[in-house]
C-alpha cells in the first residue's frame, strides 16, 4: 500500500506522461481539460497549458466527468 506522498508521487508522474502525450499528439494541452479537487494537479495542468476545472469536493467521479464535458462543450467540443 503507497503512503500519501508516493501516492502524490505516482499521480502527478502519470498527469505529467498523459499531459506529455496530448501534447506530442497535438501540439499543446490547450484542448486538454484536467478535472481535479487537487490544487496541486489544477496548477500542473495549468502550466502545461491545460484547462484546470476545480472539482467540487466530495461530488465523486461522475460529477467531475460531467463537469469536464460541459466545458469541453462549451469550448466548442463536438464529440
Amino acid at each position: 500500500m503507497l503512503g500519501s506522498a508516493a501516492r502524490l508521487a505516482l499521480n502527478t508522474a502519470l498527469l505529467k506522461a498523459a499531459l506529455d502525450a496530448v501534447v506530442a499528439m497535438d501540439g499543446s494541452a490547450k484542448r486538454c481539460i484536467v478535472a481535479s479537487a487537487g490544487q496541486d494537479a489544477l496548477v500542473l495542468a495549468r502550466g502545461r497549458g491545460a484547462v484546470a476545472l476545480e472539482e467540487a469536493p466530495g461530488t465523486g467521479l461522475n460529477a467531475a466527468l460531467a463537469g469536464a464535458r460541459e466545458a469541453a462543450v462549451a469550448r466548442g467540443a463536438d464529440s
